[in-house]
């Protein structure tokens, strides 16, 4: 993936995720399914990228209002996981079973997660922050 990226992503260390090769998994219109795999690939220690295509999207008309534009529709979230870990995620991600259950259990315990997952991406900034401070402070003038 080149350029600016635009969406979310589970991995706290921002310098870790730009050195990440990224592979399509699926792209999901339905929040259980997000919970679910949310949840099942933190247990798994599978870090995701997920870019929401938008819900209420309008087509350019090209012929000013000859064209009806399309309106309510859900574009859904395309999921992205490492390369490395693509076939597991897979595996993960068509057993809609034991996604039904992660998805509950990340009704129960995701606000806490997510807390954990915020205090460390600011805790990371904070390092980043302070070792560019540092060598800035140690370059010669």
């Amino acid at each position: 993936m080149f350029g600016h990226q635009r969406g979310f992503t589970t991995v706290p260390d921002i310098e870790q995720y730009k050195k990440m090769q990224w592979s399509f998994l699926c792209n999901i219109k339905m929040r259980w399914e997000y919970d679910g795999l949310a949840n099942a690939f933190r247990n798994k220690g599978i870090y995701l990228y997920g870019k929401d295509n938008g819900t209420m999207r309008m087509n350019n008309p090209i012929f000013g209002i000859l064209i009806a534009p399309h309106r309510d529709r859900n574009y859904g979230v395309d999921i992205y996981v490492p390369v490395d870990r693509k076939a597991e995620a897979l595996r993960i991600y068509e057993n809609k079973d034991a996604l039904k259950l992660a998805a509950e259990s990340e009704a129960l315990e995701g606000e806490a997660h997510h807390r954990a997952f915020d205090e460390a991406v600011l805790a990371q900034r904070a390092e980043r922050k302070s070792r560019k401070k540092r060598f800035f402070a140690s370059a010669p003038a």
